[in-house]
């Protein structure tokens, strides 16, 4: 068992980043806040997609199960947030109630960018027109 655990990729990326938020340096509460934050996206998630209460039960249950072998405190947020849109595609099919994927990859992608926004994060703004107009570019302007 023991061999098991340390062949595992977990314990080998633990190895390779020494990070400061290896697990070695977390302390449970970060752990058990991260896991708070990752259920309520997935009660969000639900709510936008119209899931049946049971949908999103099944999400959480699933994205327990899978926390507990995997580390999520060393897991990178993009790999975070993949976890959170199967753990919802997956229990939308197991309740019957099946969502496209693309519909859940775009709800579980405004959720992360609402989030990133909160905290202060830059994002980019609003995409510049491509087209000026004439008096922008200084064409066709008396002076």
């Amino acid at each position: 068992r023991r061999s098991a655990l340390l062949d595992s990729p977990t314990k080998a990326r633990e190895k390779d980043c020494a990070s400061p938020f290896s697990p070695r340096r977390l302390s449970r509460d970060w752990i058990m806040e991260l896991s708070d934050r990752s259920v309520s996206e997935l009660f969000r998630a639900g709510y936008r997609l119209r899931l049946p209460c049971e949908a999103t039960a099944v999400s959480i249950k699933i994205f327990h199960e899978w926390a507990k072998e995997e580390d999520i405190a060393a897991l990178p947020v993009d790999e975070l947030n993949l976890a959170i849109t199967t753990c919802l595609f997956l229990a939308a099919k197991l309740e019957e109630s099946p969502r496209r994927l693309r519909d859940v990859i775009n709800v579980s992608h405004r959720l992360a960018s609402q989030r990133e926004s909160k905290r202060g994060h830059p994002s980019p703004g609003p995409k510049a027109s491509r087209k000026r107009g004439r008096d922008e570019m200084g064409a066709g302007v008396d002076t």
